[in-house]
């Protein structure tokens, strides 16, 4: 996997990694594309050191990097809330973008394995049904199903 960019002050970059390098394994694995190498790191927490190897000239080098945390994102009219619920042991993350200015804006609601179309009560799953509630009642969205408020905005 090629490495195209850094985020400047990233842990890679502070480690030495740089535009180029070619990753070819990640803690003795081999790596053999983005997908791969981006699953592969998803699912490490933040904090954990993992090696890297990588190919700089035709020379393999290994780097070792303390994962991090994402930037998160920042505006100047908005706030994004990074949260999560629990549904059957899973956790779930909800990301909430919050306009500083008070009106009414619309709201996208996603949930992974649903399709598109409008979420109304009979469609809504047992776990769906649970993060929509979560999220109601922590005043972050309202949500309405079979024309009757299941949830209310305090």
């Amino acid at each position: 996997m090629l490495i195209e960019a850094l985020t400047p002050g990233a842990p890679a970059e502070r480690e030495g990694v740089a535009p180029g390098d070619v990753v070819v394994a990640v803690d003795g694995r081999p790596v053999d594309g983005v997908f791969q190498f981006l699953t592969t790191i998803g699912r490490l927490p933040s904090g954990q050191r993992i090696e890297l190897t990588i190919v700089r000239n035709g020379q393999r080098l290994t780097r070792s990097v303390t994962l991090a945390e994402r930037p998160r994102d920042r505006g100047d009219t908005f706030d994004v809330l990074y949260h999560h619920v629990v549904s059957r042991g899973a956790r779930i993350r909800t990301i909430v973008t919050k306009p500083h200015a008070s009106a009414k804006y619309p709201v996208i609601f996603l949930i992974k394995g649903a399709g598109l179309g409008s979420f109304g009560r009979s469609r809504l799953r047992h776990g769906a049904r649970r993060v929509s509630r979560s999220a109601a009642l922590a005043s972050t969205l309202r949500v309405r199903g079979s024309g009757q408020r299941l949830h209310r905005r305090t």
